[in-house]
């Protein structure tokens, strides 16, 4: 398997390219994959295959691992401000909590 990669300026005729390139049988289209991966968290449109994007069987395993790795960045930012807000607070009675 081999594959292409275009990629070009806004209204340069690549979405119409794509679309072309897509409809042939042997052929599979990515669409604009860095939109989709960007998107992730939020509801998918319909894939060229004809199913829901999460139920793809090329789109639906790679939306569910960038939304796993996003879930686990999500969580590690959360950590990471609390320990920065619970080391750099001095409450009244010199603690460093508000307990």
């Amino acid at each position: 398997m081999s594959g292409v990669f275009i990629a070009s300026l806004g209204h340069s005729g690549s979405t119409l390219l794509d679309l072309m390139l897509g409809s042939h049988p042997r052929l599979v289209s990515l669409g604009e994959v860095h939109a989709t991966i960007a998107r992730a968290a939020e509801k998918q449109n319909v894939c060229t295959c004809g199913k829901a994007a999460d139920d793809c069987p090329v789109w639906g395993p790679v939306l569910a691992a960038v939304r796993k790795r996003l879930a686990a960045d999500v969580a590690r930012r959360k950590r990471r401000a609390r320990e920065t807000f619970a080391s750099n607070v001095t409450w009244p009675g010199g603690t460093t909590s508000p307990r």
